[in-house]
């Protein structure tokens, strides 16, 4: 019986999870894009972190994408329990048609000491956020716009856009236990 829940789950999931997110090579360098319960493993009360990609040179308009977040930690108890607040901002631009994506997620985490010397932390965080995306409909080349097998420029497109961006929300939460040996 376990195994079909399992099988089930893992099918449902994989459809929930079809998506396309931004890339980087380093993404250790953005902890909180890697897991929201990471922001406030580090020492001392504040972390900046940023990271930029220009990446694929070779296609005619190489995709870049920036990130900066911030994180702010606040004692929350007597308990050495913390808690952490801050703010994931990202832009990323894909193409000749400058598909972007740009986000900004505000996040929230806590930590919770397990032991009295604050050496174990277990940390719950939620984020999450609006996401708007947009694209240039002037740089694209569609079929209408060919004459003979080359493209005219000039000959006007059928085509009409009357939407080229939409907003939608994203959310994530995590969960990460940290200790010191």
């Amino acid at each position: 019986m376990k195994r079909k829940w399992l099988i089930l789950f893992l099918i449902v999931g994989v459809n929930w999870g079809y998506c396309q997110d931004i890339t980087f090579s380093q993404f250790y360098a953005q902890p909180v894009l890697r897991n929201p319960a990471l922001a406030g493993v580090f020492e001392g009360d504040i972390r900046v972190s940023g990271i930029f990609r220009n990446q694929w040179q070779s296609v005619t308009v190489p995709f870049q994408t920036t990130s900066l977040s911030t994180e702010y930690k606040l004692p929350f108890n007597k308990f050495n329990d913390w808690l952490t607040i801050g703010m994931e901002m990202s832009n990323d631009v894909a193409g000749d048609i400058k598909l972007q994506n740009t986000q900004l997620l505000p996040f929230l985490n806590f930590h919770k000491s397990l032991n009295d010397n604050a050496e174990q932390y277990l940390s719950v965080a939620f984020m999450g956020g609006p996401v708007y995306s947009q694209f240039d409909p002037t740089k694209l080349q569609l079929d209408d716009q060919f004459v003979n097998g080359a493209f005219n420029p000039n000959n006007p497109t059928q085509q009409v856009f009357t939407r080229t961006g939409f907003t939608y929300w994203d959310a994530s939460t995590g969960v990460s236990f940290s200790t010191v040996f």
